[in-house]
């Protein structure tokens, strides 16, 4: 359960008030025992909410719910049941604008079929545990308590930044306690659902989520220090409540969360030595574990097509029998820095530095957050769709020419161009470019004749985006005159002034 709150409220943490309101849901005949009881112990006001029409005598509020089905939004304190014909369950069991605080759901399955129910949320059926040791233990539930906040959010660096309506939602599909919702231009994390997973902090491709408990330069400073003592030795990164019990010969990083210290983690460990890093599974929900071998992927096929042959990540349940040696033979910590995506660079500007063989790119697995983008110059109008919707400015506008520039090194692959391009002319290309000159500079995808304007000479555009829609409204009716066609080729002042002629 959340911590007990002390005197003064921090702003890292979130509240949470519970007097002991419980819903019940289930069957009748599980919960016959229970109805009748009039010996609840204080401060606990048991409701009912039966799945059935099984008659059963109650001595407890009770409500049926049979052929209905059930809505349940809310945390610990808070919580609001209604059924699909607009009944609100709290106001009908404890009065008007009540809510319940606590909910024991015996449904099979239960109403709520997340991995990470929201604290005050028990599904015993679900869990395998005992209905009465759940009811006995509800009193603790009762009270102020106070979690932390998890995460860090900056919006300014989110990948749905420019509005993109199916570009990046990685964060989302990666939530085991669906805390994250999709915005038009952000996304919003509830602080009382988020239970610290960090699956979302891995998955975040620019660093827009972050965990905050404790920072990750804080850990990963610490870490590299302990590893300059001992630079040949494996890491395990497990949680601080599991402890792993590796030989002697091992460096152990507890942490509250594994699903947390991501693909920037790990190959700042192995460029400064490690022999390899390796993540407790134990104790891990089903999607942290498919996000984390998500990264997996395409972190061993870097690691590879660099020519780095000993297997530098992975489950610690999952070791290679062959002794420890440091993946890289000239150790050297990168800097620790703010940003996710530069401690991922630098990480991987060392590793390519050193590797043991240098191929001009090496491609990648998709969810990588490193590679290119390719534009179909035939489809491409240079509408600059792309640009806008661009979170990191790795896709730039020409200036004073039509044409669309690119900066490898900012790509995070978050799909935003792609999904919002109106002619379906960009397609991802994750990848490592290896020279870290060619990452940076500014590359011309498309280029294209700048038009002229007919009555005053004034550059004002593509011509191909022109020509493109000119050849599209050739049939319609409203532009049937030659003079309202021609007006496409005046720029805007000249278009003004031609209109006001009509």
């Amino acid at each position: 359960m959340p911590e007990t709150a002390p005197s003064g409220m921090t702003p890292e943490a979130v509240e949470y008030r519970s007097r002991g309101r419980v819903l019940f849901i289930g069957a009748a005949a599980m919960w016959a025992p229970w109805l009748q009881r009039n010996d609840w112990p204080e401060p606990l006001q048991p409701a009912f909410l039966l799945l059935d029409d099984i008659p059963v005598a109650a001595a407890a509020r009770t409500m049926r719910a049979a052929g209905q089905t059930i809505s349940i939004q809310g945390h610990l304190g808070t919580y609001r049941v209604r059924l699909d014909d607009g009944r609100d369950v709290a106001a009908e069991l404890l009065g008007p604008g009540e809510v319940f605080d606590l909910i024991v759901d015996a449904g099979d399955p239960p109403q709520l079929a997340r991995e990470v129910a929201p604290f005050g949320y028990f599904a015993p059926l679900n869990e395998g545990r005992d209905l009465a040791d759940v009811v006995a233990q509800l009193p603790e539930w009762v009270g102020e308590f106070e979690k932390r906040r998890y995460f860090a959010y900056r919006d300014g660096l989110c990948a749905r930044r420019g509005g993109g309506r199916e570009g990046c939602r990685r964060c989302v599909d990666a939530c085991p306690a669906e805390a994250i919702a999709l915005r038009p231009t952000a996304v919003e994390v509830d602080p009382y659902l988020c239970q610290g997973c960090g699956d979302c902090t891995t998955v975040c491709p620019t660093g827009a989520l972050s965990y905050c408990w404790p920072p990750p330069t804080e850990s990963l400073s610490r870490w590299l220090a302990a590893l300059e003592a001992r630079p040949a030795a494996p890491v395990a990164i497990v949680r601080a409540r599991q402890p792993a019990e590796p030989g002697d010969d091992w460096q152990v990083f507890p942490v509250h969360s594994v699903a947390a210290c991501g693909p920037e983690v790990w190959l700042t460990l192995l460029a400064a030595g490690a022999a390899g890093v390796w993540l407790q599974r134990a104790g891990l929900t089903a999607p942290s574990v498919a996000a984390l071998e998500a990264q997996f992927g395409w972190v061993t096929a870097l690691l590879r097509g660099l020519g780095y042959r000993r297997r530098g990540i992975g489950w610690l349940e999952q070791l290679p029998e062959d002794g420890p040696a440091a993946l890289v033979s000239e150790p050297v910590s990168p800097a620790v820095v703010e940003s996710k995506t530069d401690q991922l660079h630098l990480a991987l500007a060392r590793l390519t530095d050193v590797a043991p063989q240098r191929l001009a790119s090496v491609p990648l697995p998709s969810p990588a957050p490193l590679g290119a983008v390719a534009v179909n110059a035939d489809r491409c109008t240079l509408c600059y769709a792309c640009v806008s919707v661009c979170p990191t400015g790795a896709l730039q506008a020409g200036g004073e020419s039509p044409r669309l520039g690119f900066v490898e090194a900012a790509c995070v692959q978050c799909a935003q161009c792609q999904s919002q391009c109106p002619e379906a002319a960009i397609t991802l290309e994750p990848c490592w470019l290896t020279d870290a000159g060619q990452r940076r500079r500014l590359r011309w995808l498309q280029e294209d004749e700048v038009l002229l304007c007919l009555d005053c000479g004034k550059p004002f555009g593509s011509r191909r985006l022109v020509e493109q829609v000119a050849a599209r409204i050739a049939t319609h009716p409203l532009f049937a005159d030659p003079r309202q066609r021609r007006r496409l080729y005046l720029c805007e002042d000249c278009r003004i002034r031609d209109l006001a002629h009509d």
